[in-house]
């Protein structure tokens, strides 16, 4: 009985493993019709990828000290690991002593310096509200056309070419405009100033308007060069960590900046901090975190 079982069975199999083989065949054959309508790869890809050592004398990115391209060959870590998250508090503990605050909702958001404008913009304001932007140069007109572009209602207190404006002139503009919240870039690399922001905190909290301050850019004292001015006149070469810079001090809401500048590391992150009174307008009647970009019709609390 045994034998005829295993007769029985024999052809079975062979017939099923007839029809596999001729189904794989038939897939070959469809994948190579397949592959043969394919763009082929390019040549580059087949060859090492070649980037040759450069000195880098700009604005950004900069050049990376040996201790801070090596964390970038280390092993990668998945995001729910106990070590990243480790990491991120310690990020968020070294931002918090380089833009010298105590602000718990310091974090690095991913992007480049830019993103750190959006995300200070699209968080801590609405369709309709009203943006002052400080202007010296190309930053702060790209504030503003940021702004408008977000349905903002903007207005712009502006400095001839290489001036500052000064802290009471910004101050009467708060005075009338009252606006919901106030751009300054502290160092503006188009023309090359340092635009001084102690003292306008009171002015900003006296109307309920929040200070966001962009650190992107860095300037070093070159006045010097033109004594007939009054003013300083500044070279760029990138802000946080070349200029003083004291977040809690001065009462900034939100300050960002970006990664590739002085702090000499890959570009792709753009620290960023907002104080409590900035965190206070981001969430509803329940203490709910508001979505940025998703916040119309929800009362403003500050």
């Amino acid at each position: 009985m045994a034998a005829r079982i295993t007769l029985i069975r024999v052809p079975l199999f062979a017939r099923s493993f007839s029809a596999f083989q001729a189904k794989t065949a038939q897939y070959q054959e469809k994948s190579e019709t397949m592959s043969s309508n394919l763009i082929p790869p390019p040549d580059v890809l087949k060859e090492p990828i070649k980037i040759p050592p450069r000195q880098l004398f700009g604005p950004g990115p900069s050049n990376m000290p040996d201790a801070v391209a090596h964390t970038q060959s280390m092993s990668l870590l998945g995001h729910l690991h106990p070590e990243f998250l480790k990491v991120m508090h310690d990020v968020r503990d070294g931002l918090k002593y380089l833009f010298q605050t105590t602000n718990d909702f310091t974090m690095c958001a991913s992007g480049t310096g830019h993103s750190g404008m959006e995300c200070a913009f699209l968080n801590l304001l609405e369709r309709g509200e009203s943006l002052l932007c400080v202007t010296t140069g190309l930053w702060g007109r790209r504030a503003e056309s940021l702004g408008q572009r977000l349905g903002l209602q903007t207005f712009v207190v502006e400095a001839p070419q290489g001036e500052v404006v000064s802290v009471e002139e910004i101050s009467k503009a708060i005075e009338q405009h009252k606006p919901t919240a106030m751009f300054v870039c502290i160092g503006e690399s188009s023309t090359g100033i340092v635009q001084p922001i102690q003292g306008l905190s009171e002015a900003c909290k006296k109307h309920n308007t929040l200070l966001i301050a962009d650190t992107v850019s860095r300037s070093s004292n070159k006045s010097d060069i033109f004594p007939k001015k009054k003013q300083s006149y500044f070279f760029q070469v990138a802000s946080i960590g070349a200029e003083p810079f004291k977040m809690d001090e001065w009462g900034v809401d939100c300050v960002y900046s970006a990664t590739q500048k002085v702090l000499n590391a890959p570009p792709g992150l753009a620290p960023i901090s907002f104080s409590k009174r900035a965190m206070f307008v981001q969430f509803d009647e329940s203490d709910n975190l508001r979505i940025s970009g998703t916040r119309s019709g929800i009362v403003r609390r500050r």
